[in-house]
């Protein structure tokens, strides 16, 4: 459904076999802070809460909410930074946990900017967001991971970061001040091995960010030793910050490959991984 005209073009990147995991549920608004009449939640919990300022976290009830058990280990959700003060990042992150070094939704000021998110839960059932400036959030719910179900949820971590910063760091040191993407080229993302990622896993969840582009373009996210694909998962234009979430296969030497249609900075996080069956 569209409530304004619009062309439309829709990807593929995976499914869920019959009694497979995740499961998949009937989208709900789990958290709203607006306050306008139609600004509300599915159950009427955690709805017209206020703004969450500049350096705040704000916690999201999901157990028990929505057909989520108290034993899921976490959640699909969209996150949404609403009118934000200025430029800034969303942080998504199991409650009870130190925050990581990883941004999940990225945003310019009076920006409506959202992102698909693989949260893992934590205590207490639930998920903290922080935020680096004052914005509105609104969080629906997708589905959730059960117990010892797929995928399996990691606390987030920076894969990738082209950019050299004093804060511009991946987790381990890897992969780190590597320079920009040209464009017709593409990056190889070192995923196995790293964060917990067993050698023969065959999916990982990232969250995959253009910075600074060039000019108008995309980024296509494939399996190295393969052929790309007419397909695309983040979509830019020029001097943006646009960033979206993949699941990606796994390919050769345990990489995944990114494409760029202009030179761009890459952020590459991870969130999760699809284990060998």
């Amino acid at each position: 459904y569209t409530s304004a005209d619009t062309d439309l073009i829709i990807d593929i990147n995976g499914y869920v076999p019959a009694a497979g995991s995740p499961n998949p549920i009937s989208p709900a608004r789990l958290y709203e802070s607006r306050s306008g009449a139609n600004d509300k939640t599915f159950d009427g919990a955690q709805q017209r809460v206020g703004r969450t300022l500049a350096g705040n976290t704000a916690t999201i009830n999901i157990t028990g909410r929505a057909g989520v058990p108290n034993n899921a280990t976490a959640v699909f959700l969209n996150v949404v930074a609403a009118n934000p003060s200025g430029p800034g990042y969303l942080t998504v992150f199991p409650c009870g946990t130190t925050r990581p070094l990883a941004s999940n939704v990225n945003y310019n000021g009076n920006d409506i900017s959202s992102n698909a998110v693989l949260a893992k839960i934590g205590t207490n059932g639930n998920v903290c967001i922080y935020t680096s400036a004052d914005t509105d959030l609104i969080i629906d719910i997708n589905g959730y991971v059960p117990a010892s179900g797929s995928p399996n949820p990691v606390s987030p971590a920076r894969l990738y970061e082209s950019r050299s910063g004093a804060t511009e760091k991946t987790f381990d040191g890897a992969q780190q001040g590597v320079g920009r993407t040209l464009a017709g080229k593409f990056a190889t993302i070192n995923i196995t091995g790293r964060e917990v990622v067993p050698n023969n896993a065959t999916a990982v969840f990232l969250n995959v960010v253009a910075a600074n582009p060039s000019g108008r373009g995309y980024l296509t996210v494939f399996p190295c030793g393969t052929k790309r694909p007419i397909a695309s998962n983040v979509n830019y234009n020029r001097n943006d910050i646009s960033s979206n979430a993949v699941l990606a296969k796994i390919g050769t030497n345990g990489n995944v490959c990114i494409y760029t249609s202009a030179d761009t900075d890459l952020i590459i996080d991870i969130n999760g991984y699809v284990p060998a069956s």
